[in-house]
This record gives C-alpha cells, sequence and structure tokens, in this order.
C-alpha cells in the first residue's frame, strides 16, 4: 500500500510556503492542494489529509515532500514495526526458529503492538520502558533450561508404575430389542394357533 504512495506521489508538485510548511497539489489542478508540515529535528512530518493517523499508511503528499528535500529513506516512525520484514529485524534464535506451534508468533505479535501502543506518547513509553525492566529482571530469576527444574517438574510419575485395568464396557445405545412398539399392519396381525385338541402351536397349521 505504501508502495503505491510512492508511484503515485509522482503526480503531484509541492511548492514552499513562507512558514516552511509545504503546498502539494496534483499537477492537473491549479487550486487546493494539501498542506504539509515537515520537521527535520526530529523527523517529523504531517499532512491536513490526515492518511497516516487514519490508516497508518503515509500519504503521498508527505512523501512528495520527502522526495524534494532529498529522503533516501522513509522515518521508522513512519514504517510500523508489524510491517517490517521480519528476517531483517528480529534475530531468530534456534529456539524461536524450531517452534512450529505458534506460541513464538504470538509472543512477536504482542512485542510488536507493545512498541506501536507506547509510541503515541511519552507517557506510554515511560510506562512501557518501567514494565519492561521489571519483567526483564523477573525472567532472568527464573530457570534458564530443564536442567534448573524443580524437582517436581521432573519427578513424574512412571505409567509402569500403575495397574491398568480393562475399560466399562458401555450399554448399547437405543431401545432393547423386543420393548419397540408396533404399528399400523404389524400390530394388526394376530398370532394363529394349531386347532388340533392339546395343541395349541404356533409354529404349524392344523
Amino acid at each position: 500500500m505504501i508502495q503505491v504512495e510512492i508511484e503515485l506521489s509522482a503526480k503531484y508538485a509541492a511548492i514552499e510556503t513562507n512558514n516552511g510548511s509545504y503546498i502539494v497539489k496534483h499537477h492537473t489542478k491549479d487550486e487546493g492542494g494539501r498542506l504539509v508540515t515537515l520537521i527535520e529535528e526530529p523527523e517529523s512530518i504531517c499532512c491536513s489529509c490526515k492518511e497516516f493517523e487514519f490508516s497508518g499508511i503515509l500519504c503521498r503528499h508527505a512523501i512528495r515532500v520527502l522526495l524534494m528535500k532529498n529522503y533516501f529513506h522513509v522515518p521508522s516512525r513512519y514504517l510500523p514495526f508489524r510491517w517490517r520484514r521480519e528476517s531483517s529485524l528480529i534475530p531468530k534464535s534456534n529456539h524461536m526458529a524450531n517452534c512450529n506451534d505458534g506460541s513464538s508468533i504470538e509472543f512477536r505479535s504482542l512485542v510488536q503492538c507493545l512498541e506501536y501502543e507506547s509510541e503515541k506518547t511519552k507517557e506510554r513509553k515511560q510506562v512501557a520502558t518501567r514494565g519492561l525492566e521489571k519483567l526483564i529482571q523477573e525472567i532472568k530469576g527464573m530457570p534458564k533450561s530443564h536442567k534448573d527444574l524443580t524437582d517436581l517438574e521432573l519427578n513424574v510419575p512412571n505409567n509402569d508404575d500403575y495397574d491398568v485395568g480393562n475399560p466399562i464396557v458401555s450399554k448399547a445405545k437405543g431401545r432393547p430389542k423386543g420393548s419397540r412398539a408396533k404399528r399400523g399392519v404389524e400390530a394388526s396381525k394376530k398370532t394363529l394357533h394349531c386347532h388340533v385338541s392339546n395343541c395349541g402351536g404356533t409354529d404349524h397349521d392344523s
């Protein structure tokens, strides 16, 4: 998205005003335009279109001013950490490279969110710094490897020490055989009996 803004910035003209700001407008328009203010120390730029404040994307008007002032890179504060190439900014340890359960991805996402939110105000950065210092000291006091774990964590009972019985047989699901209610033609049929004296059998006729 920022690459598109860089490409479109070539179609705009920037005119410096008396107070050090710039009027940036499309090359086909004589009137209107956007007001861009650039503060070189520290590197800060803002545009009246408020595109960066709204979407986090540095607008073409601001980029046009940066190009005119011979900036060969976008100030880092306008490239959110979460958008940068992870491979070039975050050193990958063996643990992070071999971690496929998503925990390292979640961890890096939290770190990026912390940096993004803390950069908004000086007070936020101070709170984040104090919290991180406390957290780092707490983590340093924790075991560094499995060898440092407590006996409680290492002495896991062996399953071979226990007798495992057969599982309980579950009862069959559904209605027991013979208890189904008969309906229709099936219910209207009567059992026939043999009419021979002292017989009364049902498996044959007379």
